[in-house]
């Protein structure tokens, strides 16, 4: 009740400061901002790939207070040095898979491909999903195709984080992914053509993913 966690990767110059920063240290945190996951009971799938899995950890952890009736779990990385929270996935979770593209541990290859083995002897009532864009792109079509509700977990540049910048806007929705986003649900993501296809860089200028 008196603490929070965060999972950080060092990719830049912010990070690599925090990183170097010491034990008593100030940091001032904002947020959160933004939709969270719907939460249901029922039988749910989840399904992370790389340093995206971590939301899906805390996402686990209140399903499994609100009393879900199954909770299965794909985790999945290039590498099993890549991988996150592992032990803790088997723990909150009724069953938990790993799936890593060379294969050092679990299954060899991705998480969508575990997703589609499993989904052809089992049933679910809803997908959450957490990982690359390409990666969530590719799971989108899985899910459709076995008529499963999906919620997916988007990422975009934000610069001010509460909806005047217009870095993170969706075309051609509008949508803005910082206050009504990140995580946007099958309907919502329908209509939104950028989704696994072009991002906004620090400029606002669209290019390809």
């Amino acid at each position: 009740e008196n603490s929070f966690s965060m999972t950080i990767k060092n990719i830049g110059p912010f990070t690599d400061r925090l990183f170097k920063m010491k034990d008593g240290e100030l940091v001032s945190v904002r947020g959160p901002y933004g939709q969270s996951f719907t939460r249901k009971t029922g039988n749910i799938l989840m399904v992370g790939g790389g340093y995206a899995t971590p939301p899906l950890r805390f996402l686990a952890k209140k399903l499994r207070e609100d009393g879900v009736t199954r909770l299965v779990n794909i985790n999945g990385a290039r590498t099993a040095e890549d991988l996150l929270y592992v032990d803790d996935f088997e723990i909150l979770c009724h069953q938990s898979h790993v799936a890593t593209d060379d294969g050092s541990l679990g299954h060899k290859g991705t998480s969508v491909g575990v997703m589609e083995n499993i989904l052809k002897h089992d049933s679910f009532d809803r997908v959450y999903i957490s990982g690359p864009e390409k990666m969530m792109k590719a799971a989108v079509v899985v899910a459709k195709k076995h008529a499963l509700p999906y919620e997916v977990n988007l990422e975009r540049y934000m610069k001010c984080g509460v909806g005047i910048c217009g870095s993170c806007v969706m075309d051609p929705t509008g949508l803005i992914l910082c206050m009504e986003g990140p995580i946007v649900d099958d309907q919502t993501l329908d209509g939104i053509e950028d989704f696994g296809t072009a991002h906004r860089g620090k400029t606002g200028r669209k290019t390809a993913l």
